[in-house]
């Protein structure tokens, strides 16, 4: 899907062995889309894609909910 928000619908009501997110998405970013999945139950292993590097940034990916990044 494009935008974060497409993403979150099909976390919500599909199931996929694994999802891949980006953090940069248009509309709704890749760690507020995992933030919500996660308020919300989800359960669905998270891979996060990002190009950020700063310790602070990772830390926020994983308490998140993310399952890991690269």
């Amino acid at each position: 899907v494009y935008t974060g928000t497409e993403a979150l619908e099909q976390m919500r009501f599909s199931s996929y062995d694994i999802v891949v997110l980006d953090w940069q998405l248009p509309g709704m970013n890749g760690i507020d889309v995992l933030k919500s999945y996660r308020d919300e139950g989800g359960k669905m292993p998270v891979l996060m894609l990002t190009g950020r590097t700063e310790a602070k940034e990772i830390k926020a990916l994983m308490d998140a909910g993310a399952t890991d990044y690269m």
